[in-house]
This record gives C-alpha cells, structure tokens and sequence, in this order.
C-alpha cells in the first residue's frame, strides 16, 4: 500500500438512523478501489446534523461492508453508530444501544 487514504464521498446526503438505505452512486466502485488505504467518509449528516471527516475501519458481512463510524458513551449505556455499503451502491447508517450495567 502506497500512502495516503481514500475518500468516500457522501454527495452531502442527510440519513436518519435506522432508516432505509440511500443510493450514493458509485460509493462501492470507490470502496473497493481503495487497496487497502485507510477510509475517510466526508459530506454528510446524520438526522440533519452536519458530521465532521472521519475514518472509518470496514469490515466485510456477506455481501456488504460495516464500519463503526462513532460511539457515545453514557454512564450506563454505550450507542455505537454503524455505516453500511452494498454492492448495489446503498448507504445506510445504523444504531444500537447497549447497557452496560452500572
């Protein structure tokens, strides 16, 4: 891998979490281009709150890649936020929350 990261361009597209999937045209030509390279996920909101760059580590389900894009920990819960690519081009943003028992 020769350095530097891929950009992953979400066309500034607002999801809602645990919404249907939005089609970003293209976005999983661009994942799989990536060889590797770290992943920066750019131009986008979540529940119309602009998000700020971040990197994001995928992994690959089946027939999708899932990454955790952020997690919010609470003084008894942690929510994790996911983001999802298909090879149909579909995005989608994902949470869950789980107690921690404290």
């Amino acid at each position: 891998m020769a350095g530097g990261y891929q950009s992953l361009n979400l066309k500034g597209l607002n999801f809602e979490l645990n919404s249907a999937a939005q089609t970003v045209e293209g976005i999983w030509d661009v994942y799989e281009g990536s060889y590797g390279k770290p992943i920066l996920i750019t131009n986008y909101s979540i529940a119309g709150v602009e998000q700020k760059e971040r990197y994001v580590n995928f992994s690959v389900v089946s027939t999708f890649v899932q990454g955790v894009v952020y997690q919010i920990v609470g003084s008894n819960s942690i929510t994790t936020v996911q983001m999802s690519i298909t090879q149909d081009d579909k995005v989608q943003f994902t949470s869950t929350t789980n107690n921690t028992g404290v």
